[in-house]
């Protein structure tokens, strides 16, 4: 099923459509209140999209011994193919819209004199980074730095994953702090480094 889970993809209606119509296609004889628990709706609201998609034509109903199957309908089908593919393009533009934000970032930072870039945080923004850098020369990512001791040694889509103590034999010209939470923490522990001339900076100025 198609799942939303970040504060600020709220799901919308169509998303309700989306995940009620990939449930139904999977489990047509799941119960509208066990709907509503996989959704996050009240069985209240659950039976008005249960109505619309009857009255629209997009599912059947058959009545069993115990409970409802609701099947789709060929016209049924084609919405959700509409509502899957609509919604994967729309991820699309998120992603293009943020590879294109971290890219202008590390071009403001070129034209700065920073060509040689440690990024310190090999999690999910980290990841971000090197993905929306990937295939270009705007700067290059000599490593990424982690306090895990799990990651280190791994590779973050092709980059190194270093302790913060190996710094100074790589010699970049900024650390760009990826993490969105531990900015401050990451500033301090770099600050024992006694790198003065270290150049520290976030993604998120």
């Amino acid at each position: 099923m198609t799942t939303t889970t970040a504060d600020y993809l709220e799901p919308s209606p169509r998303m309700r459509e989306l995940q009620l119509m990939e449930l139904l296609e999977g489990q047509p004889q799941t119960s509208q209140s066990s709907l509503a628990s996989l959704v996050g709706l009240t069985p209240a609201r659950v039976n008005a999209y249960i109505r619309m998609f009857k009255e629209r034509e997009y599912i059947t109903t058959e009545q069993l011994s115990q409970g409802m199957a609701y099947r789709l309908t060929p016209q049924g089908r084609r919405c959700l193919a509409y509502h899957q593919v609509s919604y994967r393009a729309e991820l699309v533009r998120l992603t293009q819209a943020t590879r294109s934000r971290f890219r202008q970032f590390f071009g403001e930072l070129r034209k700065q004199g920073v060509f040689r870039v440690a990024l310190y945080g090999a999690g999910e923004t980290g990841e971000v980074v090197m993905d929306a850098l990937t295939g270009t020369e705007v700067v290059t990512v000599v490593c990424v730095i982690d306090d895990d001791p799990v990651k280190r040694g791994r590779l973050c889509r092709g980059a190194p994953i270093r302790h913060r103590s190996e710094l100074r034999g790589l010699a970049p010209d900024a650390v760009v702090i990826t993490s969105i939470t531990q900015d401050e923490a990451i500033r301090a522990r770099l600050a024992k480094l006694a790198e003065p001339s270290l150049r520290i900076v976030s993604i998120l100025e």
